[in-house]
Parts: C-alpha cells; structure tokens; sequence
C-alpha cells in the first residue's frame, strides 16, 4: 500500500515532507530517492537545496541543517543514511520534530534495518510515508530484466530471464551489473541465450548448490568437497551454506510431490517461482531421491546445524562430515 501511495505521490509530483524507506532493496531505494531530488531540487541548486547525512556522528546536525530555508527553490531535500535512530528507544528532538516537519522541508532517512515497536516509527507512519523495500518477487525480477535489456535494444525471453535470476545474487543492483557484462558480451547480437548466461555470470551460491546436490546424488565424495571447498574459499559463511543445502532438499521433496500429481516443468516452474531451465534440473534431481531419503538427509542437516551452534564441532569440519553422512546413507 505505502509503495502505491509513493508512487502516486511521485506521478502526481505532490511529495510529502517526511518519508522513511528501510529494507534490502537498495537499488530502489535509491532510484525513488532521484525521483524525489528530480521533483523537488531544480537542476544547479543542489549545493543550496540537497543535504546528505551519513552515519550515526551525522545525527545531530540533522535539525540545524533543516532549520535554514531553500535558496532559488520552494523546498529542500535532507537524505539521512543508515542513522540508527528507529532501532533504539528514544529520542525527544526528533520525536518533536516529526510532529511539525516545516512545509520547505523534505527529509528521508533511508536505514537497512528498523523497529516498528518504536515511538518514532509510529510518529513517522502518521506524519509522513514510510515503505519497505524488500528483495522483488523473482517473477517481477524477470520482467524488469526483459525491460532493462529492451531499454539498451537486446532481447531476452521470460525463461532466460528467470534464468538470470537464479544466476544473480539477491538485489537489483546484481542484477542490473549482470546485464551491463552480458550486453557487452553481446556485441552486435540481439538475442541473450541461456549459454550467454552461463558464460559471463559467475556463479551464486544457489547454482553451486545444484551442483552439489548432483554430486550427492552421484555419490561422488570428491567432487562434493572440492564444490564445498570452492564456496569456502569464495567466502561464503558455512550456516548460510547449509540453508541453502536444506532450501535445496526442500524444494527437490516439492519437486517430487508435484510430479506424484502428473504437474509439468511449466506448473513446476510457476508453483516454485524458478524459471523452466531451474525446473528441469529440479525435475532431474527429484528422480535422483526418495521421499524418504529426503527427509533423512534434511534431518542430518538441521542436527549437524544443532551441533555447529552448540559449539561440539568446528562448522567446516561439520559440513564435510554432513556430506560424507548424506553420500554414504545413499
């Protein structure tokens, strides 16, 4: 609802005095930001009209900035980032202004994280617009895709799209420097294929985790620890690894399910949200397990997980012995 009204705001160019956006999506939040400075800052006045305030040091001089008037403008434009206030209790001046921001005055903080419970969350839902800007439905991802590459005269159909999806990691702004790469990949081709995905994108987690499971399902020991390595090495945490080894089961055990009931790789692919390329290699691996398999191997993981937050054995020492436990119940 909050995402309605701000767009309706930015289309009608009627812009509040007072926004809070918060959330993961930060290509979002940044592209609205430009949209409000387009409205409300005329070109060549930024130096008088727009102020950024960064971090938690930057905090008390929030209010004196937004003390002195517009010059050449009717408003002027205060982003605060990443300032910490709507995740501890109190804070009066702020509180206070919130209840009488100035009509010259529009001031949007931008924070990753917030607390609903708090005062001055509340006062700013009711004196102002607040929207979360969360990761975009992998299906809203894809259109975005198919439009950014018609934007730069490159076509891509849906399933490649989704495909890109799978490939990237979380957030627009991934995604959008993917399609730069692939674009000039491209040359003078108009076309993006599935092999132009594979070739330029590095690999996400989640594409090295269906490689992994294929090796499971191989029960090839070494090939699963050289892949674990790899994601080790590429930095990426072991509890993050191991969700995503759990997410992985989770879907193959769906994946089977919906076969059980005659489902095609189309009603796969819409019921999962993945594309038709993911789907197939989900197809794949559901005739790889059996139900109970499945359940077995989801019950090693979440006590390896147990074991690891307990602190009984080193994660990465867990991990490998959860692959040789899987590998060797096979």
């Amino acid at each position: 609802m909050s995402m309605d009204i701000l767009k309706r705001q930015i289309k009608d160019k009627k812009i509040d005095r007072l926004y809070l956006f918060f959330g993961e999506e930060e290509y979002l939040i940044n592209y609205y930001i430009k949209e409000i400075q387009k409205i409300i800052v005329p070109s060549g006045t930024e130096d008088f009209n727009l102020a950024v305030v960064e971090g938690k040091d930057g905090i008390d001089g929030i209010l004196p900035i937004c003390e002195s008037l517009p010059v050449f403008a009717e408003r002027k434009l205060v982003i605060v980032k990443e300032s910490g206030v709507f995740r501890k209790q109190g804070n009066s001046e702020l509180e206070q202004f919130f209840q009488n921001v100035p009509d010259y005055i529009c001031i949007v903080f931008c924070e990753s994280e917030v607390d609903k419970r708090l005062k001055l969350y509340k006062l700013a839902e009711k004196a102002g617009t607040v929207v979360e800007f969360s990761y975009q439905e992998p299906k809203t991802l894809a259109k975005w895709i198919i439009k950014g590459f018609g934007l730069k005269g490159k076509n891509i159909d849906y399933d490649t799209a989704m495909l890109l999806v799978e490939y990237s990691e979380p957030g627009m702004t991934s995604i959008y420097n993917e399609i730069e790469k692939i674009t000039a990949f491209l040359g003078d081709r108009n076309t993006v294929t599935p092999a132009d995905i594979e070739a330029v994108c590095i690999k996400t987690l989640k594409s090295r985790i269906f490689d992994l499971t294929d090796a499971v399902a191989a029960r090839d020991s070494r090939k699963a620890l050289s892949l674990l390595n790899d994601m080790i090495n590429l930095k990426e945490p072991v509890p993050r690894i191991m969700y995503m080894i759990v997410r992985q089961l989770r879907q193959i055990f769906e994946t089977k399910y919906l076969l059980k009931n005659k489902a095609t790789r189309d009603d796969i692919a819409r019921v999962l949200g993945v594309s038709s390329f993911v789907a197939g290699k989900l197809e794949k691996q559901a005739r790889y397990f059996s139900e109970e398999d499945i359940k077995k191997y989801v019950k090693i993981c979440l006590e390896t997980d147990e074991n690891i937050k307990t602190w009984r054995i080193n994660d990465r020492t867990a991990v490998e012995l959860l692959l040789g436990d899987i590998i060797s119940k096979k």
